[in-house]
């Protein structure tokens, strides 16, 4: 099955332009047979690692390629990998983030969750220390965890209730974006921590490297593939304490409007706002591995206080 990129509106100009290139195009059909590091696309290429590098990072920065750090014998490679294999134009994308729509913006806090299942090597963390201890999934019924700009597991979920706000009283809400930056962990597999669900084993761990679901009032949207972040010039908000991996994450954008579900853009489900919430004053936003997920290598979520982007799980409300 296809992986499709649609994009729309404002967002087709970056793309046109990071495709506008012939050797971004030909660094795309290198990877659709397997992923590749750096230096084998510059042998291949014919081209300086600086150049290829410049080539990845704008496609990168376009949502085409997703690149993973793995320790080798040399030092790090970066491996790069494509995420899409068509491109679907919408020309006539209707109303998004247009001056004329209303919208109300909220945030929530990375650790503001009201459900989990949450498996060592996991926690959470404030922008100055861990809260509590390490690797021990009570820390997450604690008081403090409201206070957490970093939590992380192995395995399971963590749910979250979105308020649909007061201000909307007398008006109807027909759409809801999210957004919220996450990362795979690394070397969960050999973590002295570990403790796996009865569903899991070990030779299906997949370090560095997760298939990350969102589910709304227990409907499953879709997944996306999420990698370890480790590249200290990105981790702007990451505090020097903190020196494990993941330091950062990819900033994911789930929507849900009259037509479906969109993650990053694609469409991943047909079920539509309408369906999915109803008249309730919130609904419940899950975000887990799946007990048969591809590759299963822990979830990281990123608050204001680390990573790259300087906010916790943004919320967008479109008022009709």
């Amino acid at each position: 099955m296809a992986n499709d990129l649609y994009i729309e509106g404002s967002n087709v100009t970056p793309v046109v332009k990071a495709l506008s290139n012939d050797v971004r195009l030909k660094i795309l059909n290198l990877l659709s047979d397997n992923d590749m590091n750096i230096q084998a696309l510059a042998s291949r290429l014919n081209l300086s690692k600086t150049a290829v590098l410049t080539h990845v990072n704008i496609l990168e920065e376009t949502g085409f390629i997703k690149s993973q750090y793995l320790t080798g014998s040399v030092g790090n490679q970066r491996i790069c990998h494509k995420m899409y294999d068509r491109l679907i134009f919408n020309f006539d994308p209707g109303k998004t983030d247009a001056d004329d729509v209303t919208y109300y913006e909220s945030e929530i806090p990375v650790g503001n969750f009201f459900d989990f299942e949450t498996w060592a090597p996991c926690g959470l963390a404030t922008h100055n220390n861990i809260i509590k201890k390490w690797d021990d999934p009570t820390v997450f019924c604690d008081t403090k965890r409201v206070n957490a700009t970093l939590t992380w597991t192995a395995f399971g979920y963590i749910e979250y209730k979105i308020p649909l706000d007061a201000l909307f009283v007398d008006k109807r809400v027909t759409a809801v974006e999210l957004e919220l930056e996450i990362s795979a962990q690394q070397m969960v597999k050999t973590h002295k921590s570990l403790v796996m669900p009865k569903y899991m084993t070990k030779d299906r761990i997949t370090d560095g490297i997760s298939d990350v679901t969102f589910w709304v009032n227990g409907e499953e949207l879709g997944t996306t593939t999420v990698l370890v972040g480790s590249d200290p010039e990105k981790a702007t908000y990451t505090p020097t304490w903190w020196r494990s991996l993941p330091i950062h994450g990819s900033l994911v954008r789930v929507r849900i409007d009259s037509n479906g579900c969109y993650i990053d853009r694609k469409k991943t489900s047909r079920l539509t706002f309408q369906e999915l919430v109803h008249d309730d004053a919130f609904f419940r936003f899950r975000i887990g591995i799946k007990k048969d997920a591809v590759h299963s290598g822990g979830i990281t979520i990123f608050g204001k206080d680390f990573g790259r982007y300087c906010h916790d799980i943004i919320v967008k409300s479109y008022i009709e």
